[in-house]
């Protein structure tokens, strides 16, 4: 997955733009039929690990005429590691189609001069084979 965010520090205006690989080694989840249907929900929770392997981080002084970009790696202070949790529900239809619906939340940001957080809701569907 890929994130952007900006903010302001002093006379400088930040853009940061990232992409990560994300792994889910421990996800608990369970099927349960809807009134002895096609359907079935399947609510889920569990714990992820992104780490960013590129990006980088434009700034932008506030007259306007300045910039620089900064790559990840150059970037002082910055965290490329991010663990937290993910929850959600997914519904299938068949056993086969899904439409999956869930939120994660990290616990540790890439700046740590900064509170800022992971937060991301994702829809996926999907295709049992």
């Amino acid at each position: 997955p890929s994130y952007r965010y900006s903010y302001r520090y002093g006379d400088l205006k930040y853009k940061q733009v990232g992409h990560a690989f994300e792994f889910s080694p421990l996800i608990f989840g369970w099927k349960v039929n809807i009134a002895d249907s096609k359907f079935d929900i399947d609510p889920h929770i569990g714990i992820f690990l992104s780490v960013d392997y590129a990006g980088k981080q434009k700034g932008i002084e506030l007259d306007g005429e300045s910039y620089h970009d900064i790559p990840l790696g150059d970037i002082s202070n910055y965290w490329r590691l991010d663990v937290g949790l993910r929850a959600g529900v997914g519904v299938w239809f068949d056993n086969r189609y899904n439409l999956d619906l869930s939120y994660q939340h990290g616990f540790m940001g890439p700046d740590d001069s900064f509170d800022i957080k992971c937060k991301a809701f994702m829809v996926r569907l999907g295709y049992a084979f």
